[in-house]
């Protein structure tokens, strides 16, 4: 039997995600965003670049090559790009992590997020995610009806063991499962997934068979291209398209109202949102030019 979120959570949840959206976010059009198989068709540089104005507003949107070494030459870009370009508005990827006394720190715990993170800080700028909560991105996946509650759990929690594989310093991989065990038991809806690391292993054997060691788990399973054949290639695309979306909307919102928004995150997603930001941002000059004549 498939286990989802019970009925009543999952529509607070999904009437969470409404309200969480900017007013011209939930009304617009979806974006457009580009195919997995689309891009696969792409070569592009790291970092990739898009500065985009409408108005008063204008974006620089910095495609990174995720990083966890401060020695890695984005990382002197990231921070020249901030300094010549002064936004009054900073969007990093995933959660906001929290503020590191210094960049080196910033860089080998949280990747460019915590660098993105450190040098608001520094200069004093406001800064927040621009992803959806991760909650808001579970119940959409959950949604669709393709996976149960546990193999959605298997996903997120066994791609923080992938990312944490690739820090410097990383942190033992059974200490950073049973934390987000912890953490998911405590979620309504979610008591009958498994709450120790025997069971999450359990878990990898029945679902991901093909996973000899979690703990060396290999980022390719995480690749969000549908042709690899693995359940969790299917949740990392309809996550990206999901989050792609989100962000589309969330930048086009904000460089509408005006600020000089500065935003990080992986080269893909730019490349992926290109198209649809352009669209956006050239309908909303194009509205507002015809607005002006009028007057």
């Amino acid at each position: 039997m498939r286990k989802f979120i019970p009925k009543f959570i999952f529509a607070v949840i999904v009437s969470v995600v409404a309200v969480s959206l900017p007013v011209s976010a939930q009304v617009s059009q979806e974006p457009e965003i580009m195919t997995y198989r689309e891009y696969g068709r792409i070569r592009h540089e790291r970092p990739y670049l898009l500065q985009l104005k409408s108005g008063q507003g204008e974006l620089l949107y910095f495609g990174v090559g995720h990083v966890y070494r401060v020695d890695d030459p984005q990382v002197a870009e990231i921070e020249r790009r901030f300094a010549e370009f002064r936004p009054t508005l900073v969007l990093n990827e995933s959660q906001t992590p929290p503020v590191e006394t210094t960049r080196e720190l910033a860089v080998e715990r949280y990747g460019e997020p915590g660098l993105v993170s450190f040098l608001a800080a520094k200069h004093n700028v406001r800064i927040k995610s621009l992803d959806p909560s991760r909650m808001q991105e579970i119940a959409h996946l959950l949604g669709t009806k393709r996976w149960t509650t546990e193999q959605v759990m298997l996903f997120y929690v066994l791609r923080r063991v992938s990312e944490n594989n690739k820090k410097t310093s990383p942190r033992p991989a059974d200490k950073l499962v049973q934390q987000a065990l912890d953490a998911t038991a405590k979620a309504p809806g979610f008591e009958s997934l498994p709450k120790t690391v025997a069971e999450f292993e359990a878990s990898v054997k029945r679902l991901l068979p093909s996973v000899a060691d979690w703990r060396k788990v290999k980022s390719t399973i995480f690749d969000p291209n549908p042709d690899l054949g693995l359940y969790t290639n299917d949740v990392a695309y309809a996550s990206s398209q999901y989050r792609d979306k989100y962000m589309v909307r969330l930048l086009a919102d904000e460089v509408r109202q005006g600020g000089r928004v500065f935003a990080v995150v992986g080269s893909s997603h730019v490349v992926m949102q290109e198209s649809a930001l352009k669209k956006s941002l050239a309908q909303e000059a194009s509205t507002t030019a015809a607005a002006e004549r009028a007057q």
